[in-house]
C-alpha cells in the first residue's frame, strides 16, 4: 500500500524561535497531554532567556527548570551542546503517565572535558528531594539516547564516541536496566576496533528481530563480535549482522548516522540515512529500508554529498494523505517525502541545516516540527524551529471531535471564548476568539 498526493504544507513559525541550533526535539507526556521540548545550544527562545532546553505549550515557549540544579551551561567553544533527548517513564512511580527526560550531548563538567547526561524533574512529580542522577563520559560526546526493550528487559543506551563512563572503561556504547539502583554497563565485552556509534534505535517487535540497533563507524561490536559492518543488533546476549551491513565505494564500513522505525505501508521497517552506498547487495545511496531480513534501496537514494550525509534526520509522519517517510536535508534544501514508491519534495528549501525532527500534537492538531541551524524555510521565518503542518482538518469547527459540527462544538466555543486555551480553539493560535466561533458557524450541521 502507498499513501497518497501529499497535501501542500504549510510551515509556521514557533513565536520568535531560538538564536542558536536546535540538536533535539522530544514530545514528553505530561498527563493526559504532550509538551514539545528542543534542545542545542541557544540562549534565548521566543524572545526570553533559556539555557539551552524549552519547552513549547502550543502558546508560548517556557524555561525548563532542573532539580537540584540548573540546566547545563555549555562553555566547551565549536561543542553541539546537547544534541538528544529521550523521553523515559517515571523512575519514582512506574504507574504515574508523566514521563521524564533524558538529555545528554557535548557538555562542560568542570574543568573537564567530559559530557553529562542529566535527568530533568519537577518537584510536583516527586513530592521530595531529588537525588542528582548525572554521567560522566570522557571523550567527545554522546550522539544518541534511547530507552526500549532488550530480552524482555527496558533498557537505556547511549551512544557515542567516549571510552569510559563514570570512570569505567565503557567504549561507544553503554547500558542500564534501571535509573535508580544500576549503573552504567558496556554492551560489549571487549573494545570497538575502531570509530563510534552514532545512532540508536529499539525495536521490540519479535517478529522483526526484537533488540538494539545501533550503527557507527565500525567493522565489529568488539574485537570478538560477528563483522557487522557498520550496523548491528543486539538482543541482550548476542550480536546479529544485518546482511552484510553498510558499505562504501570500496566496501569499507560506512555509517548509518540517523534512524527510525515504523511502517509507511511497506510492512515494519528499520530506515537508516547515511554515508553509504551499498546497504548489504542493495545499491541504497544514502538511505535505505531494513524489513527484518533484507535490505532495499528507496528509489534512487539520497546520495551522500562529498563524502558527507545528505540526510540529517529521519521521521515517520502522516501529513493527511497516508503514513511516509520524511528526510530532512544536511544541507540547504527541502525536506523530501518517501511515500513508498517515489521521493517527493515536501517542503519549501531552508536556509541551513535540520538536525532533527518529531511529530508533536500541542493541541492545534498533529505536525512535523523540525529544529535545526536555519533562519527560514521558504519565505516563512522561523529562526532555528518550525511547525509544518499538512492536510487541513476536514471539519475545523469540529472541536470536540465528534465527528459532527453542532451545539457542543458551538457551547464549548462560547464557554472558552476570549481565553488562552486550547479547549474551542479551532485554529491554534492559543486563543478562542471570532476566528473560531465564525469555524463553527461556517461548518455547523457538517459530518466529518
Amino acid at each position: 500500500m502507498v499513501s497518497g498526493e501529499p497535501c501542500d504544507p504549510v510551515v509556521e513559525a514557533l513565536g520568535w524561535g531560538v538564536d542558536g541550533p536546535v540538536r533535539a526535539i522530544a514530545s514528553v507526556r505530561r498527563g493526559d497531554a504532550y509538551q514539545l521540548y528542543i534542545a542545542g545550544k541557544f540562549t534565548t527562545a521566543g524572545g526570553e532567556l533559556m539555557n539551552n532546553i524549552a519547552m513549547w505549550d502550543g502558546v508560548g515557549w517556557n524555561a525548563y527548570r532542573f532539580l537540584p540544579f540548573e540546566p547545563p551551561t555549555i562553555g566547551v567553544p565549536g561543542s553541539r551542546g546537547i544534541s538528544a533527548l529521550e523521553p523515559i517513564p517515571n523512575p519514582f512511580d512506574p504507574k504515574s503517565p508523566d514521563e521524564f527526560i533524558m538529555l545528554g550531548g557535548d557538555l562542560l563538567l568542570g574543568d573537564s572535558d567530559s559530557v553529562r547526561v542529566f535527568f530533568p524533574m519537577e518537584a510536583s512529580i516527586t513530592g521530595s528531594p531529588v537525588p542528582q542522577f548525572d554521567t560522566e563520559v570522557q571523550g567527545f560526546g554522546i550522539c544518541d539516547i534511547a530507552f526500549g526493550p532488550v530480552g524482555g528487559t527496558s533498557t537505556f543506551a547511549l551512544a557515542g564516541d567516549f571510552s569510559a563512563v563514570n570512570g569505567e572503561p565503557i567504549e561507544r556504547i553503554a547500558q542500564r536496566s534501571t535509573i535508580l539502583e544500576a549503573d552504567w554497563q558496556s554492551v560489549v565485552n571487549s573494545s570497538f576496533a575502531s570509530g563510534s556509534v552514532a545512532c540508536v534505535e529499539f525495536i521490540g517487535d519479535k517478529a522483526f528481530g526484537a533488540g538494539l540497533y545501533f550503527s557507527g563507524l565500525f567493522e565489529r561490536p568488539g574485537i570478538d563480535g560477528p563483522i557487522c559492518n557498520s550496523i548491528c543488533r543486539w538482543d541482550g546476549e548476542a550480536f546479529y549482522p544485518l546482511d552484510s551491513g553498510l558499505t562504501g565505494p570500496v566496501g569499507a564500513p560506512s555509517p548509518a548516522t540517523t534512524m527510525t522505525f515504523g511502517d509507511i505501508g511497506e510492512g515494519p521497517s528499520l530506515y537508516v540515512a547515511g554515508t553509504f552506498t551499498l546497504a548489504g547487495a542493495a545499491e541504497a545511496n544514502g538511505i535505505a529500508r531494513w524489513d527484518g531480513s533484507a535490505w532495499h534501496a528507496l528509489g534512487n537514494g539520497r546520495p551522500p554529498l562529498l563524502g558527507q550525509p545528505s540526510v540529517s534526520a529521519l521521521a515517520i509522519f502522516d501529513d493527511g494523505s497516508g503514513p511516509a517517510l520524511y528526510a530532512a536535508p544536511a544541507f540547504p534544501g527541502p525536506i523530501a517525502r518517501w511515500d513508498g514508491e517515489q521521493w517527493q519534495d515536501f517542503s519549501a528549501e531552508s536556509d541551513g541545516t535540520v538536525y532533527t525532527m518529531a511529530v508533536h500534537d500541542d493541541g492545534s492538531g498533529e505536525a512535523l516540527y523540525v529544529g535545526g541551524d536555519f533562519a527560514v524555510i521558504g519565505d516563512t521565518e522561523v529562526s532555528g524551529i518550525a511547525r509544518i503542518r499538512g492536510c487541513a482538518a476536514p471539519c475545523p469547527g469540529d472541536v470536540t471531535s465528534d465527528g459532527t459540527v453542532d451545539l457542543a462544538d458551538l457551547n464549548l466555543v462560547l464557554a472558552n471564548f476570549g481565553q488562552t486555551t486550547t479547549d474551542g480553539d479551532t485554529d491554534g493560535d492559543g486563543v478562542v476568539n471570532l476566528v473560531d466561533l465564525n469555524a463553527v458557524l461556517a461548518n455547523f450541521g457538517s459530518a466529518c
